[in-house]
C-alpha cells in the first residue's frame, strides 16, 4: 500500500510540474498523460485489474501516437525519450496477450513500471529546459 501512496504523490506531483513548468506543446502532453492515466484508472475500477489490460493497452497505445506526433513537433528532446519509454510499456503490455492468464499479471505490473522513468524524463526534461532559459511558460 505504502508503494501505492508514493506512485501517486510521484505521478501527481510530476504531472503538476509539467504543468507548470512547460510550454503550451508540455502542457498538451502533460494534459495526455493526465487523461490517459483517468481513463486507465476507470478501466481499471469498472472491469477489475484482470479484466482491464486489454483496455489499457489501447490507452497506452493511443499515447503513445499522440505524444509521439507531438514530440515530433517540438524542439525539446524529453517528449521523444517520453515517446521511446511509452513503446517500450506499450510492446510489455501487448506481450501480455501471448501468456496465459494466470502469468499476464507479471507483463501487466512491468508495463506499468515504464511510467516511472518516462515521468522522470519529463521532470529533468522541463527542469532542463527552464535551467537553459529554452522554456517560457505561456
Amino acid at each position: 500500500m505504502s508503494f501505492l501512496l508514493v506512485f501517486w504523490t510521484f505521478t501527481i506531483g510530476a504531472l503538476l510540474f509539467g504543468w507548470r513548468a512547460g510550454s503550451s506543446i508540455d502542457r498538451q502532453i502533460v494534459a495526455l498523460i493526465s487523461t490517459a492515466l483517468a481513463l486507465s484508472t476507470l478501466a481499471e475500477l469498472m472491469v477489475g485489474i484482470s479484466g482491464s489490460f486489454i483496455w489499457k493497452a489501447g490507452i497506452d497505445s493511443a499515447l503513445l501516437i499522440a505524444v509521439g506526433w507531438l514530440a515530433l513537433r517540438t524542439d525539446r528532446y524529453w517528449p521523444l525519450w517520453f515517446a521511446g519509454l511509452q513503446l517500450a510499456a506499450v510492446l510489455t503490455s501487448l506481450s501480455a496477450l501471448l501468456m496465459s492468464e494466470g502469468n499476464r499479471w507479471i507483463f501487466q505490473t512491468l508495463g506499468g513500471f515504464w511510467a516511472i522513468p518516462a515521468l522522470v524524463v519529463m521532470c529533468i526534461g522541463l527542469a532542463k529546459d527552464r535551467l537553459a532559459k529554452i522554456s517560457v511558460a505561456d
